[in-house]
């Protein structure tokens, strides 16, 4: 593709100019400097702390940490000082009594509604059509343990509404849910969210049904700012349980915590951890690292929120003049005003292979790399046979839209692409005009002649 940029002083063509990643890659680092970085924070996290945040910031951000009270011991089949004291870390900051740590978000959420279904004698769950639960673990609910699920609201590309809540904890008792569970936020959606007034209705529905309300809170860290003046713990008191991940936005090696503050509740997911094989001999190696990553990305969410919103519209002021055939903006943010530090970017109206080109033009010629790579935009067929679950009965059009479906996806000529992306430690510091001339750039190769 034939560049329309000049090779004039914005040119920078020494190989030696470094690359600057604005999508930089979760984890960066080796195996080996990640593994020194944790053992460095094992022998004296206070030091490792304030080397890295320095003596100013660790003053101001102490009050959150979670700082081992003594040297960190290895923990054996659940038991230990530092793991307790971690998992009581979490579950105090939440507002809930109790804290387990569990290796894997699958695991938790799974043992979390299989215990609410069990205790309520109803074996149906209720959550929105883009919940992890039933889009990324193979039906783990169906298959594992016989749930049945229904689906909450009208629309596959919103959260669901106190409305749709309504509807679901007012159907008769033999039909309602034991338990009904929120993504805040809902990745799937760019991370759209939910008004803390509506979470407050919500969760005076659920209780008034006698249903339980389960928070799935993996990017609850990032979205906690977004509800200012509230606190996690005011967030996490709405809900009966609460599952947080300790590697997304915190930079953790893996890793999930389970909260509440039901005793009860608490022993039956340790007996379903161990049934599920969770129950590790050791999991020190992971803790102290999740430890660490807290340790150093909690209170940083508020800036990364803001830097993220100055990046998108920077990003947009930059790209405004550059549209489709059609007359549709190519490049284009959802939600159009980010609610925490991560979001989903739209690019449409061109091929893959022209964006893949013009990405790399941009990489070669102003060392700027946009993106790392994209997948195809699948409009949310409301007709796909499991959404006809909302509305009840089969659907007349399952086998159509399983065709038109499997059509997309092979079809080469797609011209609406996405990537959800967020604001880490590592690209924080890149200035707003540096993001606005990457993209720029890449929207003046994209509508450069045929």
């Amino acid at each position: 593709m034939a560049s329309t940029m000049g090779a004039g002083a914005n040119r920078l063509d020494q190989p030696t100019t470094p690359i600057t990643q604005l999508v930089p890659f979760l984890g960066a680092g080796s195996p080996v400097q990640l593994l020194q970085e944790t053992l460095e924070y094992a022998i004296s996290p206070k030091n490792y702390l304030v080397r890295r945040l320095g003596e100013e910031v660790f003053k101001q951000r102490s009050h959150l940490f979670s700082l081992p009270e003594t040297l960190i011991d290895r923990d054996t089949y659940g038991t230990g000082v530092h793991k307790q004291h971690f998992e009581q870390h979490i579950a105090t900051l939440l507002g809930k009594k109790h804290g387990l740590f569990f290796i894997t978000g699958i695991q938790a959420q799974l043992t979390t509604v299989k215990i609410h279904c069990d205790r309520a004698g109803n074996n149906r769950v209720a959550w929105h059509y883009r919940c992890h639960l039933e889009i990324a673990e193979e039906r783990a609910f169906a298959e594992v343990f016989h749930l049945q699920r229904t689906f909450i609201g009208k629309s596959q590309l919103q959260v669901p509404t106190v409305e749709d809540v309504k509807a679901i904890t007012s159907l008769p008792v033999d039909e309602r849910p034991a338990v009904v569970l929120l993504e805040l936020p809902n990745r799937e959606l760019g991370c759209k969210t939910y008004p803390f007034e509506d979470l407050v209705q919500i969760s005076k529905l659920c209780k008034a049904a006698n249903v339980k309300l389960h928070l799935d809170g993996a990017r609850l860290w990032e979205i906690e700012p977004f509800y200012q003046g509230k606190s996690f713990a005011d967030i996490a008191a709405l809900f009966d349980s609460v599952y947080v991940s300790l590697y997304k936005g915190l930079g953790g090696a893996v890793g999930a915590m389970l909260t509440s503050s039901d005793e009860d509740f608490m022993d039956q997911a340790k007996t379903w951890q161990r049934r599920l094989g969770g129950n590790l001999v050791a999991s020190y190696p992971a803790l102290i690292d999740d430890e660490r990553g807290f340790n150093l990305n909690i209170g940083t969410f508020y800036l990364k929120w803001q830097k993220m919103c100055s990046v998108a519209s920077a990003i947009m002021e930059a790209t405004k003049k550059y549209r489709t055939k059609d007359g549709k903006p190519i490049v284009f943010f959802e939600p159009e005003v980010p609610t925490c530090a991560q979001i989903h970017t739209h690019i449409q109206g061109v091929t893959v292979e022209r964006l893949t080109a013009a990405r790399n033009e941009v990489e070669k010629t102003h060392r700027i790399s946009v993106f790392r790579s994209t997948r195809p935009w699948q409009a949310l067929d409301e007709m796909d046979a499991d959404w006809a679950l909302v509305k009840g009965g089969e659907n007349p059009q399952d086998k159509d839209a399983a065709a038109r479906k499997e059509k997309s996806k092979e079809d080469s000529d797609n011209d609406h692409h996405f990537f959800e992306w967020m604001i880490r430690n590592e690209n924080l510091a890149i200035a707003d005009e540096v993001y606005a001339k990457g993209w720029e750039a890449l929207c003046q190769l994209i509508t450069a002649g045929p």
